[in-house]
């Protein structure tokens, strides 16, 4: 064989090993001049980079490389150069609408302090539609640990909201109310509203909730539109009546169902003739209640 036929036939090993010879050796000698989070970056940035020419993952295994070039988890097609924020924060684009709650578990053992993981971990178990677990609350008690601001954050209260009605049996009372002390303290007025909703539903928590509602510390989180929902709802019919003015002034449309069926003047009695509300007079108050409301819808 000439030296010419032995070149060429030694080009292709060339171009497909060298080049991944090379990525590994820019990675290490990053990594000595670095800090962790920079060669972190580097390496997703040269897995996706390579990620056509290595060979698929083991079956069952889940890894960076494979989420970030697997078109089947990106939901807009190959994910563009990471950018790396201060800190321990993820890389953006790794954080994809199309990761699986496994792939996000994975990225979150390289950025154990971002909530901003957890928060994708916990809308991409809601968007799977697989019941709650005690991991995925878990999840979210994390967040909350590394940023308490974030209790009131819309993922963070669906999993909350979930986590409160799921049923009693094994560690579903455990979950449930673990995530009702959180409802009721850290979620705030978003709480208190999750609670009313609960309160009135039919999950185990119901009761629950509905205790908490009327406590006092846990109303000091309500927005005022919500305590006169409670007023209305825990009065009678006929004493609602005194709460009419204040429902005027702050309720919601959550308060309608309470209010206008009084607006009837017939349905009890003989034949049904007879008014089931006279307590309420000539409705006059009733109706500029009902009316205000509706102009805040």
């Amino acid at each position: 064989m000439s030296r010419s036929e032995r070149a060429a036939g030694a080009a292709p090993i060339w171009g497909g090993g060298a080049a991944a010879l090379c990525a590994v050796i820019l990675v290490a000698g990053v990594a000595a001049s670095r800090d962790e989070a920079t060669t972190r970056a580097l390496e997703v940035e040269i897995i996706e980079g390579q990620a056509t020419a290595t060979e698929s993952p083991s079956a069952g295994s889940v890894s960076i490389a494979s989420a970030s070039a697997s078109p089947s988890t990106s939901a807009s097609g190959p994910p563009s150069k990471p950018l790396m924020p201060a800190g321990n924060r993820a890389p953006v684009n790794l954080l994809g609408a199309g990761r699986t709650v496994a792939e996000l578990r994975v990225i979150s053992k390289d950025f154990p302090r971002d909530p901003e993981v957890l928060l994708a971990i916990l809308r991409a178990h809601k968007g799977s539609g697989a019941p709650m677990t005690k991991e995925i609350f878990g999840d979210a008690q994390r967040v909350l640990e590394l940023d308490a601001t974030l209790a009131t954050h819309a993922d963070v209260l669906a999993a909350l909201d979930a986590s409160a009605s799921v049923k009693h049996v094994g560690d579903g009372k455990a979950v449930s109310d673990g995530a009702l002390q959180i409802l009721s303290t850290a979620s705030k007025s978003p709480g208190f509203d999750l609670l009313l909703r609960i309160a009135s539903g039919t999950s185990p928590a119901r009761q629950r909730a509905l205790e908490l509602t009327k406590d006092p510390q846990v109303q000091a989180n309500a927005s005022k539109a919500s305590l006169v929902l409670v007023q209305l709802r825990d009065a009678s019919p006929c004493g609602r009546a005194a709460h009419l003015e204040a429902a005027a002034a702050d309720a919601d449309a959550r308060a309608l169902p309470l209010l206008t069926p009084m607006m009837a003047k017939k349905g009890c009695g003989f034949l049904s003739l007879s008014d089931c509300y006279s307590c309420m007079g000539t409705r006059a108050e009733l109706t500029k209640a009902i009316n205000e409301i509706t102009k805040r819808k």
